[in-house]
């Protein structure tokens, strides 16, 4: 280990500290992959993945909004659908999140 408060090279290249983020916690940094019958694969672990290029939205009623996620344009693949469900057609609530 290193002198001072430098931190070993492993250590500085898979963890956050709070003297890089600024908050109070360390994390380790991680990146997720799945194996797609052929090759390794990165795998998005949001909500909404990375690599989109046009977003659709549709209203099927008054407490649903529906986001839909593609990649090449208009016409392109779809990614990811997200759904949002209201309380009360206020929309000042939610009442569930559904991706798909």
């Amino acid at each position: 280990m290193a002198s001072g408060n430098m931190q070993p090279s492993i250590d500085s290249s898979e963890h956050i500290s709070p003297l890089t983020t600024g908050d109070n916690i360390e994390a380790k940094k991680t990146a997720n992959y799945s194996w797609d019958g052929s090759s390794w694969q990165r795998t998005f672990s949001g909500l909404v993945p990375s690599a989109f290029d046009y977003i659709a939205i549709s209203y099927p009623s008054d407490t649903t909004e529906v986001y839909l996620f593609k990649i090449g344009g208009v016409s392109g693949t779809t990614v990811a659908t997200v759904t949002l469900g209201y309380v009360d057609n206020t929309k000042e609530e939610l009442s569930s999140v559904a991706r798909t």
